[in-house]
């Protein structure tokens, strides 16, 4: 198969993965937990910055809805009542450490996204209140020990990996309550 044949197939997987974390295969959902896993466990970037998902060596594109990775839990470190780091858990079974910097905490609806390793995590309820400790203020902030970092507003750029609109400036929004159970 010659190198085009295989780009053409790889465009035309018809995987997407939902704002949910579910993979759909054409309309159908994808269910077997070990195909699920497996995936997750795949999910990346093309060298051009498009997400893809890897098996083995080989691998195809995926259509996102919204970002690659959500954070299942997350254990915060305090200093003096303000937040020093997060072990994060991603749906991938990964464990990451973020430690909050500036332009790396967005808040959309209805969670909050960080910045770990390049890629935005949106954080699922559980590690979501786990941070909501930390945010305060309107528009609002995150007490860190690297001052107060503005929340600012997610944008659809977000899925994408150093986009123009990830480096902008914070804007204000209207704080957002902490999700409960769902």
């Amino acid at each position: 198969m010659d190198e085009a044949e295989l780009e053409r197939l790889r465009e035309s997987s018809g995987l997407r993965l939902d704002a949910q974390g579910r993979f759909w295969h054409r309309d159908s959902p994808v269910e077997h937990p070990r195909v699920v896993q497996a995936f997750r466990r795949g999910l990346g970037r093309a060298p051009d910055g498009r997400p893809i998902v890897r098996l083995g060596r080989e691998w195809c594109y995926l259509r996102v809805d919204d970002v690659l990775f959500r954070a299942t839990s997350a254990t915060c470190e305090e200093e003096g009542g303000r937040l020093a780091s997060c072990a994060l858990t991603l749906d991938d079974d990964t464990q990451m450490e973020w430690v909050p910097r500036e332009e790396e905490v967005a808040l959309g609806e209805p969670a909050l996204y960080l910045r770990v390793r390049g890629e935005w995590v949106r954080l699922l309820p559980s590690a979501h209140a786990a941070l909501g400790a930390f945010v305060e203020g309107d528009p609002p902030v995150l007490r860190s020990t690297a001052g107060r970092i503005p929340i600012r507003a997610r944008t659809a750029a977000c899925c994408q990996p150093d986009a123009p609109e990830n480096r902008s400036a914070a804007v204000a929004i209207t704080r957002a309550s902490t999700p409960g159970p769902r």
